[in-house]
Formats: structure tokens, sequence, C-alpha cells
């Protein structure tokens, strides 16, 4: 129509036709400051994931009578929709406690000390706000529309979020997006790369839950012992970042066979001489090749760091070897190393590294054969690789960082080029909560700061360790200075 065609010439395509969006907010107000939900491994969880409040909104509605197909309609649509962002209090950790609670066999046991069962917890304390909020951004269509009524009835059903002590009072809410503000505590955002990783409903959920409280309802048949209940297993992980967070790096990490014959070699002093072996296995013509066919090019700026003008340090991939640390004995060899993208990375570089590293032999600059690039394959080297790539507030240098620029070994001139050196790894002023230097090591069995071998091009540059204090908790890996994808400036969680 003629009136259609003169809307059209007036306003832009992608301005004509915008879509409407909704956002339903569900949230769980608690009447103690503390949460109790802990992870398999026993750790915190926090904030409380979205299947955690899949699951209280299940129990909310089943428990009051809201069993239909309308019910479980909405709650398989849920299973379908993008992770929510999460409004949380600010908490902290509390501290360790085991509690001891009588098991339901009195009529088999009498004495009452012999029915006790350990129950350890570990509490998050709220220092600011008592409310949850998770929040997703949906079409506003009808499905919307009848969906979001249904769950908010069993938001306002729900009576504990956690464990039975964590006694809630449940809301909900659909606005218009432009609408949708004013939440107290933290944010946290679905983001690839954060520190925290979450549980979140997959397709399934529901009908995986129901089975599980099936076999949960009829365990302990009469005259048999009680079956262990069926955990849920229809969820995905997701990793989430506070606002204000760091986010982490992409990697991969191998072992090194064969390192133990050429120890000199690996030897901790070597560490920058190590991960240049690593970069050079990494940028050989024919992974140049190989990389620049899969990716569309790049491999000599984001593998190799070469650029036309050498006036900026552009990112890209780091191979970092990581000393065996932690034990008060270790000689801090390097038998392992990562392959970590920059902050922000996919994944895709490191993965491609991974396929085309695993099995590959090491050469020194002579051209001598030092070892070999496996993937890691037992529990100890799981456990010293997450020594590098947890979260942590707190971290210290294993290798020296390198100043950006020359210090004439005065303390005074090298701390006035800390932060710069923060900045161009990544990690702004904002983030920082406190920072030491010294050339001492920290730890037993590390070297003072000046006998590492430092590459003649970062000769007469300072040298020194790092410990280093992040207000929030930031992802490893984490290397700083000059001489970051490289080997130098390679960082450790603080224990």
């Amino acid at each position: 129509m003629a009136w259609e065609r003169a809307l059209r010439a007036r306003f832009p395509r992608e301005r004509q036709f915008t879509r409407m969006t909704k956002k339903l907010i569900l949230q769980a107000q608690f009447l103690s400051p503390m949460f109790h939900g802990l992870l398999r491994d026993g750790s915190p969880e926090w904030p409380p994931s979205p299947f955690r409040m899949f699951q209280a909104l299940l129990n909310g509605a089943m428990q009051s009578g809201m069993d239909s197909d309308a019910t479980r309609a909405a709650f398989r649509w849920l299973e379908t929709q993008d992770a929510p962002a999460i409004f949380a209090p600010k908490a902290k950790q509390g501290a360790r406690r085991t509690s001891y609670v009588p098991s339901n066999d009195g009529d088999r046991r009498e004495e009452y000390s012999s029915r006790l069962t350990p129950k350890n917890l570990r509490p998050s304390v709220f220092t600011e706000g008592l409310s949850v909020s998770y929040i997703w951004e949906l079409p506003d269509v009808d499905e919307t529309a009848r969906n979001a009524e249904i769950l908010i009835r069993a938001a306002r059903r729900i009576s504990a979020l956690g464990w039975g002590i964590d006694a809630v009072i449940g809301n909900g809410r659909l606005v218009d997006a432009s609408a949708a503000g004013g939440f107290d505590g933290e944010r946290w955002s679905p983001l690839d790369g954060a520190a925290s990783r979450l549980r979140v409903p997959a397709k399934g959920a529901l009908d995986n839950l129901t089975d599980c409280h099936a076999e949960f309802m009829k365990r302990a048949p009469k005259g048999e012992a009680p079956r262990s209940r069926i955990e849920p297993r229809r969820f995905r992980f997701v990793e989430y970042a506070r606002e204000g967070d760091a986010v982490g790096r992409r990697y991969e990490a191998f072992d090194i066979e064969g390192y133990s014959l050429h120890r000199d070699f690996f030897a901790l002093r070597n560490a920058f001489w190590v991960g240049d072996s690593i970069r050079r296995l990494m940028c050989r013509e024919i992974n140049r090749r190989d990389y620049n066919e899969q990716f569309g090019g790049g491999a000599e700026a984001y593998l190799a760091g070469h650029i036309a003008k050498q006036t900026a340090t552009v990112d890209r991939v780091s191979c970092i070897p990581l000393p065996s640390y932690g034990h008060p004995y270790v000689d801090g060899q390097l038998c392992r190393a990562l392959i970590a993208e920059p902050i922000g990375g996919s994944g895709k570089a490191a993965e491609w590294a991974r396929r085309r590293l695993s099995g590959e032999p090491l050469y020194d600059k002579r051209k001598k054969h030092r070892g070999l690039l496996v993937e890691p394959g037992s529990a100890a080297s799981r456990r010293m690789v997450k020594r590098y790539t947890c979260a942590s507030k707190e971290w210290s240098s294993v290798t020296p960082v390198v100043l950006p620029g020359t210090d004439k070994r005065k303390r005074r001139k090298a701390e006035a080029q800390i932060l710069k050196m923060l900045a161009q790894a990544g990690y702004a002023e904002s983030m920082i909560w406190d920072w030491n230097i010294r050339k001492t090591p920290h730890w037993r069995n590390g070297l003072h700061a000046e006998r590492y071998h430092i590459p003649s091009e970062f000769l007469g540059r300072g040298v020194w360790h790092l410990e280093l204090k992040f207000k929030n908790e930031v992802r490893g890996p984490v290397t700083i200075g000059a001489g970051r994808f490289r080997g130098l400036g390679v960082m450790v969680a603080s224990d």
C-alpha cells in the first residue's frame, strides 16, 4: 500500500520493526543472611545457580498443587531459554564447621552417639543485601506471557533456595525491558572465560528431576537397606562474570615428556627459553599455513606476535611453561606447559594448538631434541595446572616480571611502571587492591629475580618478583610483564 511504502522510505528498515522484549524477573528474599549450597567438590556455590532456582520453582509448584500440563509446558519452555543474568548480595565465605545429625534408625541402634552422621557446612555469608534475582530477556509474545504467569505463581510458592535451612520468600514479575532496573547487589552475567561456572537447566531438566524424585521416594523398600539417591544430570555449565571482574583466558594444558633426561634445559632459570621453544614449535611454517587456512590468516600476529611497526604490543597466544610449585621440596622443574589465548579469546586457537602440538617434539635453538609435548594424563598434573588456572584474589610470581622500561635498579622507578605493566596485560588499575615488588622469591625453591635467564631484547629493563592482590577473584592463567608471552611473569594463586 502507498502508506506502507511511504513509511519504509521515511524510516530505515532496521528501525521499522524493532523487536519488543520483556524481562522475566524471579526473586528469592532470604530470611537470614546465609546460603549453604555447595558444589559437588564441597566448595561453596555462589551465587545460587539458575538450576538451583529451577529446582526450587519446581518444588514450589508441585507442593502447592500446580501439577498440570500447562505447568510442565512452562518448565520445559524455561529449559530452552538462554542463561539469565543474576543480581546477588555481596557475600564472603563463612567459617567451615561440621554438625552431627542423627540417622533415622533408632529401631536398630539405640545408642545415640553411634547414629550421628557428620555434615560439613561452609555457608556464604551476606555482607550487603538479602535478595537474589534471576532475569531472563524474552520476546514479547503470547507464549512468554502465558508461561511467565505460571512461573511467577510458582516463585511465590517456593520456601527454600539451597538447603532446607535456607528459607526464602519468592516473588516474580514480567516487565518491559526498558523498565527493569533498580536491583540490589552485584550483577553476574554469562560470559565465556569468566571465573565462576554455574549450572543452568538444559533440555530434559524437568523430566530428569521428576525421575530423581520418584527414585528418592522409593529408595528404601521395606526390609531392605536404603539405596543411594540419584543426582540430577540434565544441566549445563555456563561461565558467569561479576561486573568489574576480569575475564579468564582460554587455554590448553600439556605435560612435557622426557624433561627428566634434560634437567638443565628445563631448570627454572630457563623458563623463557622453554617458552620460546614451544612458541617456535607452534610457529613452524606448516603450522602457520594450517592456522591461516582454518582461520583466514592472522598467524604472523596472533601466533608469532609479528607486526609491521614495533610501536605497540599485540594481544597474542602465550606459551607458558609451568614450574612445579606448592610442595616444600619441589625443585621448580618446567615439566608442564599451557597454550593460552589473551583475555576475551574464544578458545578456538588454543584448541587448534592442542591438536597440532600434542605428540610433537621440542627442540632448543641449536635444534637439539629436548622433550615431547603430550596431553596431561595424571591427577597430579591436573592439580598442578589448577594452581595456575584457578580463580583467586591473590597471585604471586614464580618467574619474574619484566618492566616496560629501565628502572636503574631503583625500587621507586620500578614502582612507577607497575600499573602501566598491569594495564598492558589487561588488568586495569580499578581492579587492583594492592601489590608489592621484591627481588627475592616468594617460595622456598624459587630464584632471585636476577638469576633467571633474560633474553637480550629485555636487557636493561627492571626485573622483579611481584605480589598482586585483586579486589575480586580473577581466573588464571595470569602472566604479567614484557616476557609474558614466553614464560616470564608467570603468576600462581597464593595459598
